[in-house]
């Protein structure tokens, strides 16, 4: 990654891993008062992990993310489980202890250096708390380790328009996908970079609308004006496509 690409992408990486590392210490909070997690915190606490961790993998802070990826692992057992006798202070102690490994290495990239942690230990640790779990509850969840994630939570509205068929000369699905963000996002062009990112591994032939969309200073203006138009075939199905696309943050409502 040449560093005209990675330095507004970094600013944007720092901006919203601190922002996601906030609500995750809230939701601790509001779990610890109530002693137990619901399923409204389960979902959203898999949800900023999976962030982080994709974020990361990008920027490639394999220490942040394979940590965020332990988690995640975590709470994905957790939501499809539904274990009981869960011990809700340990789990909350190791869920800080990571936010608190993650903040170190943050202090670092914002002062120049190399975030170099090793959250070994700590993933070790989790590991062996989740075995606990699976060997009390029984484990019939099945993580698989992709960036495909299954949001539970009925109640969110679709952010994007996709539209899916058939191609005939390729035999695979050719996608058209529009996505809006939110109002007031900012750096809207490298947002949008980071949707290509997490697609590079399901899509193959991608074309955006606009094309240039680091180096062009308007892009980020026709971003916000008319969305970001995404033309790609993938072999994968349109609920795959959906999943990874539903993980973008700051996006809104299509019009």
């Amino acid at each position: 990654m040449s560093n005209g690409y990675r330095e507004p992408m970094l600013e944007m990486y720092k901006f919203e891993t601190n922002q996601l590392l906030e609500q995750l210490e809230q939701l601790i909070i509001n779990s610890e008062k109530s002693n137990c997690y619901s399923q409204e915190a389960i979902n959203e606490i898999f949800r900023i992990m999976h962030t982080i961790k994709g974020s990361s993998a990008m920027m490639l802070f394999n220490g942040i993310s394979t940590l965020a990826h332990s988690i995640e692992d975590l709470f994905f057992y957790l939501r499809e489980s539904k274990p009981e006798n869960v011990d809700y202070i340990k789990l909350s102690d190791l869920v800080l202890l990571c936010t608190d490994f993650i903040k170190e290495e943050l202090s670092k990239i914002e002062s120049g250096i190399e975030p170099d942690g090793d959250s070994s230990d700590l993933v070790n640790t989790i590991k062996k708390f989740l075995g606990e779990l699976k060997s009390i509850g029984g484990s019939t969840a099945v993580h698989e380790n992709n960036d495909d994630v299954n949001e539970k939570d009925g109640s969110k509205k679709q952010k994007y328009f996709i539209t899916d068929s058939l191609s005939e000369s390729s035999m695979k699905n050719s996608y058209k996908a529009v996505v809006y963000f939110e109002d007031g996002c900012e750096m809207e062009n490298i947002r949008a970079f980071s949707i290509l990112h997490s697609l590079k591994d399901l899509a193959q032939g991608i074309k955006s609308e606009p094309a240039d969309i680091i180096e062009n200073e308007e892009s980020s203006q026709i971003i916000k004006e008319s969305g970001f138009k995404m033309f790609f075939c993938s072999d994968k199905p349109y609920e795959d496509i959906e999943k990874v696309l539903n993980e973008t943050l700051f996006l809104k409502n299509l019009n």
